[in-house]
């Protein structure tokens, strides 16, 4: 499962070519072959790492 810290990275690269306002954050991820024990995490950690850059901006 991917971390806060590794996603916000992500989000990052893609934010040096892509503008904020063009940007999409999704999290299709193979979520239909994830049990919710994984989504939930993963889910919280995409959302807070797109939060803290949101703040940053």
């Amino acid at each position: 499962m991917p971390t806060v810290e590794e996603l916000a990275a992500l989000i990052q690269a893609a934010l040096a070519t892509t503008p904020a306002d063009q940007l999409w954050i999704n999290p299709d991820c193979g979520l239909k072959t994830r049990t919710y024990a994984e989504i939930a995490p993963a889910l919280r950690n995409l959302t807070t790492a797109t939060q803290q850059l949101r703040a940053m901006l």
